[in-house]
């Protein structure tokens, strides 16, 4: 099993999982899928899988029906898979819409230690813009 945590087998997995979230839709940011449509699950017995799961943090098993599916966070995801997949934050950015976007920015400024509002706006008070109805 500990050939499992090794690069290329990590690669793999991260790989799979980008290619699902690609051919999915950009709005949400969780998606549910069961086991079997991850191909890199299909190895591992029951016992296995649970702790393979327990250590990437943007995969959680939750039941929805009476059964169990793999639910990935799409922001985290993308955070984590940096260090596995040989693409840049211009290819990942587009597995979200414009909000997903925003969250994911906000996510990796909080990794660096920056604090962060979201939705904020700023107000231009100044005489140099045009008049507009908009307040």
């Amino acid at each position: 099993m500990s050939d499992l945590f090794s690069t290329p087998s990590l690669k793999q997995f991260f790989l799979e999982i980008y290619n699902l979230l690609r051919e999915s839709n950009s709005e949400v940011t969780e998606l549910w899928f069961e086991f079997s449509d991850i191909d890199f699950f299909k190895i591992f017995d029951k016992y296995e899988l649970q702790d393979f799961i327990e250590r990437f943090d943007f995969i959680t098993v939750q039941k929805g029906n009476y059964v169990p599916y793999v639910v990935i966070d799409k922001i985290a995801f993308i955070t984590r898979c940096f260090n596995y997949l040989d693409l840049d934050i211009n290819q990942l950015s587009y597995l979200l819409n414009y909000d997903g976007f925003e969250a994911l920015i906000q996510e990796i400024l909080s990794q660096n230690h920056y604090k962060t509002i979201k939705n904020y706006r700023f107000s231009d008070k100044s005489k140099l813009k045009y008049e507009t109805s908009q307040k």
